[in-house]
């Protein structure tokens, strides 16, 4: 008998909260199946949007878009203007080399701007050695570093500006280790 009525109890209340949820449907409204997204509502937080786009809210893995990369901010005259570029990866790496140029959308808007340095926080995964190296015109090695640990951090021994004496720029990797997040090209610029 009181086992019959502690379901009871709980079932009632199980079906009141239920109702309190759906609340009232009023046509027209868009709260009907289908009408789109509802704001993602926690209790305790505010209210936000349901995300409309692919790739929102994280990582951008297989079969979600790459942020478009951001235009260079304008130069004031007569001062340096930095910008940085990121190249998102994320994942094990194993003799790849990545087309930093292509991958970081340095195009034309771009010449004439120097690359200062190239990070990522990496995670060994091999005990082998791993050589990581910056590569121009794919053949001149401008910075190389040997068994990274838990930071790539490449420094161009020579000026490395974009489409004067460097054209194509790449990051090789010989070895195994993991790129935790993505890899963030530093670049320069004086305006005269």
């Amino acid at each position: 008998m009181l086992l019959n009525n502690i379901s009871k109890s709980f079932l009632l209340v199980l079906s009141i909260s239920c109702v309190a949820y759906a609340g009232p449907f009023v046509p027209g409204r868009g709260q009907g199946v289908g009408a789109g997204p509802q704001p993602l509502c926690i209790s305790g937080y505010p209210c936000y949007p349901q995300p409309q786009q692919p790739g929102y809210g994280g990582g951008h893995g297989p079969g979600r878009p790459h942020p478009r990369p951001p235009m260079p901010r304008p130069p004031q005259q007569g001062q340096w203007v930095y910008d940085t570029q990121t190249v998102y990866v994320g994942r094990a790496v194993y003799n790849e080399t990545f087309y930093l140029r292509q991958a970081a959308g340095l195009d034309g808007q771009y010449r004439g701007w120097e690359v200062i340095a190239v990070h990522a926080n990496t995670s060994p995964n091999s005990r082998e050695t791993t050589t990581i190296q910056l590569i121009a015109d794919r053949n001149r090695v401008v910075a190389q570093q040997v068994n990274p640990g838990r930071q790539i951090n490449l420094i161009p021994s020579m000026p490395t500006v974009l489409d004067e004496n460097v054209h194509e720029l790449q990051l090789s990797i010989l070895g195994s280790t993991v790129i935790v997040d993505s890899i963030v090209i530093e670049l320069r610029a004086y305006h005269y």
